[in-house]
């Protein structure tokens, strides 16, 4: 008998591979787990606008841990059962800040739209980004200028991203918005993710686990980066995809296959069934 009841998959470079696609193996094995009365669940960094087009083809998969753990959705009732947006004080001058910068870099705010500006997604691959770029002009809502946009009328943001031209500049972002109440990432090669302060994926699992009184020693996370630091940390098991960053790896439990390689349904094979 399994000693986990409950698994959490990261997408980008865990659950979906290269293509940002599931492979079939990966959802036969969630629809074996679910078949079994095993808890599969998300946890990532994506807004709901960039999770519907998968979520109708994940079998039994009934909650997400979005937005690096600012919200929690149950998809049944289409409802949170958690929710830590970014306070509007916060957000509205992270983005003011932006603003004075002068940087060019991408910015990109998360709330129940994903808003991003046209001119950033026709160029997403000047910022790192252009695996995403397909992705975006469907899903976004695309204003000619984000910032004007934003602060004619702010409104609650769950996360806010700064998609950046070199490491440099994102080392300087972080810098200049250090003081505020924030929590900032690194992510992607040189993107910077900033969540209210308190919220992580490791916060949303322990609330998950306590709200379907799973004990969270009885978990599993499943992650490659930096993001997903303290969600392995908080689970009772943690499992580092063979492409994992080498900061992962080492904290890790366990290692599996790439995410070009079915290592989500080595995951749920050898340690949730």
């Amino acid at each position: 008998m399994s000693d986990y009841d409950l698994i959490a998959f990261d997408m980008d470079g865990t659950l979906l591979n290269s293509e940002k696609q599931i492979s079939k193996d990966t959802l036969d094995m969630i629809s074996l787990a679910e078949a079994n009365g095993k808890v599969v669940c998300l946890s990532t960094g994506r807004c709901m606008p960039e999770l519907n087009e998968y979520i109708p083809n994940i079998p039994g998969l009934r909650y997400i841990i979005g937005d690096s753990g600012t919200f929690i959705r149950d998809l049944k009732t289409g409802k949170n059962i958690f929710s830590h947006p970014m306070p509007l004080e916060v957000s509205a001058e992270l983005v003011r800040r932006v603003r004075e910068s002068g940087e060019d870099l991408m910015l990109h705010i998360h709330s129940e739209l994903s808003v991003a500006q046209r001119s950033h997604v026709a160029n997403m691959s000047d910022y790192n980004m252009g695996v995403y770029q397909t992705m975006f002009e469907r899903i976004c809502t695309m204003p000619e200028n984000i910032i004007d946009f934003y602060m004619s009328a702010p409104f609650a943001s769950n996360k806010i991203n700064l998609y950046c031209r070199e490491a440099g500049q994102r080392d300087r972002m972080c810098a200049m918005l250090s003081d505020l109440d924030i929590e900032p990432v690194y992510a992607e090669a040189c993107s910077l993710e900033f969540t209210p302060a308190g919220t992580s994926k490791g916060k949303g699992l322990e609330y998950l686990c306590n709200y379907l009184a799973v004990p969270i020693e009885r978990s599993i996370a499943v992650g490659d980066a930096d993001n997903d630091l303290e969600i392995l940390s908080c689970a009772g098991l943690a499992v580092a995809m063979g492409n994992a960053k080498d900061n992962v790896k080492a904290l890790a439990d366990v290692i599996v296959a790439d995410n070009d390689s079915d290592g989500c349904a080595e995951a749920i094979r050898r340690f949730l069934l």
